[in-house]
């Protein structure tokens, strides 16, 4: 009878345990379609015996990006139409390409070849001067956010077919790796399941789960 209670309180834990899990924020839906989408970077997934071998999920994802909130005004040296120009000479090697006639007869040019003339020249250019000018800089930096879809692809093909009534509970989560960054991260955590799977996220070829039975 002890034995009995003890496994039964085991198990309420357990249950706890995984429902603190599972309700941690993150919205929760069944594996149902072979494309589904969530207005979420991050949700618990339910697989069961409908679940199709390939599922497609698409999440929303912020990603944030380094803008300037707040300009000023400093003083700096360097270049600037303020401070004027100056004309300067360069050479320039000029060439130029004329027909000359080699064999003409009763007037009529019967034969040409063409000529290349070349020499240097000198062509005026004007050249910014540098002086002490005001210069608009960012005074103070942000970071603005906006949400992007993601998808990634969950493939139970390892696993086999799930009996009926039988479930397993996972959390996909996709994050930006870095603010400014263009690549998506993703984890992938099972949360519940009768039997031990493992999750292999892997973005060759496109971002996918791979889900195969532990060894």
């Amino acid at each position: 009878m002890k034995t009995l209670k003890t496994v039964l309180t085991l198990a309420l834990v357990l249950s706890s345990l995984i429902a603190t899990k599972v309700m941690a924020g993150d919205p929760q839906i069944t594996l149902d379609k072979k494309v589904l989408s969530v207005d979420s970077a991050s949700v618990v997934v339910v697989r069961t015996s409908s679940t199709p071998d390939r599922v497609k999920l698409k999440l929303s994802i912020p990603f944030g990006e380094t803008v300037c909130e707040n300009y000023g005004t400093e003083i700096v040296f360097g270049q600037d139409p303020s401070c004027g120009y100056d004309t300067v000479y360069v050479t320039e090697h000029q060439c130029s390409t004329s027909t000359v006639c080699e064999v003409s007869r009763n007037g009529v040019c019967e034969s040409s070849r063409d000529v290349e003339s070349c020499q240097d020249v000198c062509v005026p250019e004007s050249v910014m001067r540098s002086c002490d000018h005001p210069e608009t800089v960012c005074t103070q930096y942000g970071v603005e956010t906006s949400n992007r879809e993601k998808h990634i692809s969950l493939d139970f093909n390892k696993l086999g077919q799930l009996a009926a009534g039988k479930e397993q509970v996972i959390r996909i989560s996709g994050a930006q790796n870095h603010t400014d960054g263009v690549v998506t991260k993703y984890t992938a955590e099972v949360l519940s399941s009768d039997e031990k799977i493992v999750a292999k996220v892997e973005s060759f070829l496109g971002h996918r789960v791979i889900f195969k039975k532990a060894k």
